[in-house]
């Protein structure tokens, strides 16, 4: 069985370092990735891939985690059901294994884009070579709603149409400002066809990039047809061919792989000296007893001498080493320890607060991702402060305005955004208390562009 996990619960991120050799990558790219995961790496399962980047010095590292104890509850799960699998993935990369006969021209970097939709919600990834680069996530009306009348029916849109033409545009705007050097070379759609066919044009045109449906891209892997609403499916069963993916259940059993290695060496060991011991003859012990204690006195002569040595240059270390001044190195050990209690302390005290902290870039795209169509941010205020234990409590104060040109809509809209925001604030577990503070009407000189104004506040309440 292939595992494909949903995409809320997976952390994927792409970043670049420096050009090292190979035997360092397994020490820098996590030490990398802290700055970009706001959980600690012990609490994770990751995996990353290498390649090559455009940009001279440099490699691009292609990011996934997810937490610990979510994989094993899912392990758990097919244990129960006696089901051993094969590979536990993010199910974006099963989209982007599907997109990798998209050819791109030689020396080019090319990328594309796919966009999954299924019933109330989408998953958009920008891929490249088998493996999504940036994904988000897309949260749709329900069928009701997205039958209403578009908000501008010239686009040839419906609801969830311009919400992901919205996801789409940013995305890709966001993934060329960082990454000047690539290029997406075209769209696929993949879903329910009847739906996504009258969306083609209107995205091409607004886009000003070639949108497609999936089709194409099943057909290499598939004998006949199969709707597009499968398409993570099929990506999913090409993962055992697949050398160069992102595989979460390789990763968390190489976790224990050193142990065990240890312990069979030293298993291994044991077993070979007792068999030894059994293929001595009774009238050999003797003289093997007398061999092992010649080895023995030679072994503690040898080692008695070199520790010898050991200890007279580790006196002249010692007696050179230039004095740390403030007058340390005339205490006593007594009037030593107060210090070093006190440094501990401060020491423990930096720890803390570095192990806690969060990426305030998480909480930000979380925020992004909530934004519904017709509401902007107008101002963005974060602050962090820490009780004398180093704990951060932080706040985060959010003020936007909504305009659709009703004013219900409007605040449907805003109030469904800040139930977004508290959901996610759940799921990064970082702010105790969201409030959505008063709704006000804003006027403008014309009335049909009357709009509304909001303040939103995310914070965990400080206790000191």
């Amino acid at each position: 069985l292939a595992v494909g996990m949903p995409t809320q619960d997976v952390l994927l991120r792409f970043f670049t370092i420096p050009n090292l050799p190979k035997s360092e990558w397994e020490a820098a790219i996590p030490f990398e990735a802290r700055k970009f995961i706001p959980f600690k790496m012990e609490s994770l399962v990751w995996d990353y891939r290498v390649h090559p980047s455009p940009v001279p010095n440099q490699l691009d590292i292609v990011f996934a985690a997810i937490q610990e104890d979510t994989l094993q509850r899912l392990l758990g799960v097919l244990r129960r059901c006696g089901i051993a699998p094969t590979v536990i993935e993010p199910r974006s990369v099963g989209l982007a294994r599907l997109a990798a006969g998209a050819g791109a021209a030689p020396g080019v970097q090319e990328f594309a884009c796919v966009v999954d939709i299924e019933q109330g919600a989408a998953h958009l990834a920008i891929v490249k070579g088998g493996l999504p680069y940036l994904t988000r996530d897309i949260l749709l009306s329900s069928e009701a709603e997205a039958a209403a009348p578009a908000e501008d029916p010239a686009a040839g849109l419906d609801t969830n149409g311009q919400r992901v033409l919205s996801e789409l545009s940013v995305s890709i705007d966001f993934f060329l400002r960082e990454y000047p050097s690539t290029h997406i070379g075209g769209v696929y759609l993949f879903g329910e066809e009847t739906r996504l066919a009258g969306w083609l044009r209107p995205l091409s045109e607004a886009l000003h990039v070639p949108v497609a449906l999936g089709t194409n891209l099943l057909a290499p892997h598939l004998e006949g047809s199969i709707p597009l609403s499968f398409a993570s499916a099929v990506g999913l069963l090409q993962a055992g061919h697949d050398k160069a993916g992102l595989d979460f259940l390789r990763r968390s059993e190489a976790k224990d792989a050193p142990a065990s290695a240890a312990l069979s060496g030293a298993a291994l060991s044991k077993m070979a000296a007792l068999e030894s011991l059994k293929d001595l003859r009774p009238g050999h012990v003797m003289s093997a007893a007398v061999v092992v204690a010649i080895g023995l006195g030679l072994m503690w002569f040898t080692g008695t001498t070199k520790v010898g040595g050991r200890h007279r240059q580790l006196q002249q270390l010692i007696q050179a080493r230039r004095d740390v001044g403030y007058g340390l190195s005339s205490m006593s050990a007594e009037q030593l320890k107060p210090l070093q209690n006190s440094a501990q302390g401060q020491l423990e005290l930096l720890k803390r607060i570095i192990d806690e902290r969060t990426s305030v870039a998480t909480q930000l795209d979380a925020l992004a991702k909530a934004r519904p169509e017709g509401l902007w941010f107008t101002s963005i205020t974060y602050e962090a402060a820490l009780d004398p234990q180093g704990k951060a409590y932080p706040k985060l104060a959010v003020k936007g305005a909504c305009y659709l040109n009703q004013t219900e809509q409007e605040v449907t809209a805003i109030q469904s955004f800040e139930q977004q925001v508290r959901r996610s604030a759940m799921t990064l577990g970082v702010f105790s208390t969201t409030r959505l503070g008063q709704i006000d009407a804003a006027t403008t000189t014309r009335p049909d562009a009357n709009y509304h104004t909001f303040q939103l506040t995310c914070q965990n309440e400080a206790r000191f």
